[in-house]
């Protein structure tokens, strides 16, 4: 099955994002959208780094929550869910 003409499996490039995914590790981005797991959740418009990519997929680690302090990192984030920040 593919989605727009392409395979199922490959990473849609994004304009504006570097063409390697392996150049993707160290941007900076910002959720577009509320994200959790099992550890807590975010809400949308938080910043992150990427710290790895795999297979499309971001391990992203978020910046401290400015209320109690805590650090939030999620993996097997999907690139569309994030923003490039400048």
């Amino acid at each position: 099955m593919s989605v727009r003409g392409l395979p199922t499996g490959k990473t849609k490039w994004r304009p504006g994002w570097p063409r390697l995914q392996r150049d993707w590790i160290g941007l900076r981005v910002e959720s577009k959208r509320r994200m959790s797991n099992c550890n807590g959740s975010v809400p949308a418009g938080r910043h992150a780094t990427i710290l790895s990519v795999f297979r499309g997929t971001l391990y992203l680690e978020f910046e401290k929550c400015s209320a109690c302090g805590c650090d939030q990192s999620m993996n097997r984030v999907s690139h569309l869910a994030v923003d490039l920040l400048p």
